[in-house]
This record gives structure tokens, sequence and C-alpha cells, in this order.
């Protein structure tokens, strides 16, 4: 490598030095890694899975325990943020049936529509859209009122679409590490939108106590299991727009 005013800098640095380059980096190449190894004293050089180039983005959680281990010599993923949330579930009814009719592109073209569909009513809620599930969504929402407005203008919107979704809704605690979520309040959600039928928003009775006194009208459902979640469940089909 053609040697460069800035190697006898580099030569010149003395503090543990830690260079760390995503594999697939398209503004950085490997070239860098050479330097760093060639030209800092005693550098530790760590390539990591990814492409991102900014450290912010990507898996940050593999970036951040590769810098703990080098300063602390562990390891040490951050801990999970927990945080009370709506949690909302959305499962396209019959997309398996659209899609053989349709064929693969126009399908693509529909589930395209229903994403950003879903995002922009989230996004207006001032929720987030944690991931897709080829056909549904997992949304959190920062209130239950909040996840009840966003389910019945995501129902309305994809009517207008010429889609039914069922959706579901708990209210719960949340581990949020990075960009996705998990814990119980999770599994929840997914269950109890599992309960329901094409247009139709069925919550536990977490909902309902947090909207008490709020225009919302609710109807019981029988009592029933969650797949793989302790206890009998009383859940309600929300009976009116919110």
């Amino acid at each position: 490598m053609r040697a460069h005013p800035r190697d006898a800098l580099l030569e010149q640095v003395v503090a543990p030095t830690l260079v760390l380059h995503r594999r697939d980096n398209q503004f950085a190449t490997d070239d860098v890694l050479i330097l760093a190894a060639e030209r800092i004293p005693h550098a530790t050089v760590t390539e990591l899975e990814g492409r991102d180039h900014f450290p912010f983005v990507g898996d940050v959680d593999a970036l951040v325990a590769e810098i703990a281990a080098f300063v602390v010599g562990e390891r040490r993923l951050p801990a999970p943020q927990r945080l009370l949330s709506a949690v909302l579930f959305t499962d396209l009814v019959g997309s398996t049936e659209r899609a053989s009719s349709l064929g693969d592109e126009d399908w693509r073209s529909v589930l395209d529509r229903h994403d950003a569909t879903i995002r922009a009513i989230v996004g207006r809620a001032g929720g987030s859209v944690i991931k897709t599930t080829g056909d549904g969504v997992l949304a959190l929402l920062p209130s239950a009122g909040g996840g009840l407005r966003v389910a019945s203008a995501i129902r309305r919107d994809l009517r207008a679409e010429g889609l039914d979704a069922r959706i579901g809704v708990h209210v719960g605690d949340v581990d949020r590490r990075g960009d996705d979520v998990s814990g119980l309040a999770v599994n929840i959600a997914s269950r109890v939108m599992s309960k329901g039928g094409a247009g139709e928003i069925v919550v536990t009775a977490s909902v309902v106590a947090a909207v008490a006194g709020q225009a919302v009208a609710f109807e019981p459902l029988d009592t029933c299991d969650l797949k793989g979640v302790p206890g009998t469940w009383q859940l309600f089909r929300v009976a009116a727009e919110t």
C-alpha cells in the first residue's frame, strides 16, 4: 500500500485502539483494516457482519458488545429498555387465496401498499412499526386509546383498498432492544389477534380498563386459552369505531 502523510500520524498513536469495520461497508473497504493493522501500534482490529457505515444503525448491539469487550474485557449487550406500551398485531385475512389469484408481482404491490398504509397511520399516532410479518405488522403505540384509534384507522383504510385484516391489541410491558421487542405482552397480542375474524379488532381486558370512560364500546367474547400463555383470558371485540 502506498505511503500516505497520515501514516506517520497513525504510527504515533500510543493509546489502546479498537478499529471496527463492517464487512460489506461500501464506504470504507478492507483497506481500512489493513491500514490500521499495519500503522497503528497494537491496534485491535475487529470485523463485524453488516454493510452499514454509521455505528448507530444496523446491528448496534453487536458493535456495542465489541466495544465493551475492548474497554472492560467482557462483552455486554445493552440492557433492554422496558416500556409500557399498546402492542398491536395485524394479519390480512385470505391472503393466501388473494396471492394465488393475483400472482406474485401484483401481490407484492398489494403488500407494499398495505405496509405503507399502516406505517403512515402508526407514524401519525406517534407509534412505531417494529416489523412486518409477511402479510401483517407488529407495532407499538404509546397508549391503549392510541392503539384502538390506530386499529380502527387500519381497518377502515385497508377496507377501502379491498383488504380485510384481523387486529389484536394488548397493553403490557415490552422489552425493547435495538430495533426489536420481546416479552410476554408481545406474545399475548399475537395470540389475541389470532382470535379475531375478518375486519375484527380483538383486545384484552387491560385495554378495556385503560380506556374506561372513553367513547369505545366492547362486546365480551367467551373466555379462552391463549396458546403458550398461562391462565384463562377474557377477550373483547371492539363494537364501535374509535
